[in-house]
């Protein structure tokens, strides 16, 4: 408590809150005590309102390494391979998982071709060339993604096998049309 109070008393002593034309407040007081966030140049793509809000945190929990993989569980005892139950060929990271699974980089190469010509648009993090209505889709659409490959992914530790490409495309479309008319719906109602 005493270092709070001695921290907040320096920073205003040296005026630590001119990046505020306020002066003070409540937000420059707690940036102050926290000592500052590193910029992550990803955070648009997880955390807007276009995306469900699950799809937002597994995708932040795949951009902090952050998932329960067979690796971690397996090093936590929890589990009793850290193989990965895609491929069964190395071990499940993240790293593994998201670019080097062979059986998990086909399976969801071909589930995002499937979804770009649906959208007629190239999903990419980099969004050149991109209205920002089709960045804002991009942005759902690739965090739902990440989330179906997430999920099937587990499914495929009980079933032992993917789910039909098709069954996991048109679980993507359906809920991307509904989210979509959502926030649309909500952008009209707002005017």
């Amino acid at each position: 408590m005493c270092k709070t109070k001695k921290d907040t008393q320096q920073g205003e002593m040296n005026n630590q809150w001119i990046h505020d034309p306020k002066g003070y407040n409540i937000k420059s007081g707690y940036y102050q005590l926290q000592g500052g966030h590193p910029f992550v140049v990803w955070h648009k793509d997880v955390w807007n309102a276009w995306c469900v809000p699950k799809h937002s945190i597994i995708s932040w929990l795949i951009h902090h390494e952050s998932l329960n993989t067979q690796e971690k569980l397996f090093r936590l005892q929890i589990c009793e391979s850290n193989a990965c139950v895609l491929c069964e060929n190395g071990l499940e990271t993240h790293q593994h998982l998201f670019s080097g699974c062979i059986s998990g980089c086909r399976y969801g190469a071909r589930v995002k071709l499937q979804l770009e010509a649906w959208l007629q648009i190239r999903l990419t993090p980099d969004y050149v060339g991109h209205s920002e209505l089709q960045i804002r889709v991009c942005r759902m659409v690739l965090a739902a993604f990440w989330y179906a490959l997430w999920i099937e992914k587990n499914a495929c530790k009980i079933d032992r096998q993917l789910a039909r490409l098709e069954k996991l495309v048109q679980k993507i479309k359906r809920i991307i049309h509904a989210r979509v008319k959502l926030n649309i719906a909500g952008a009209v109602k707002g005017n």
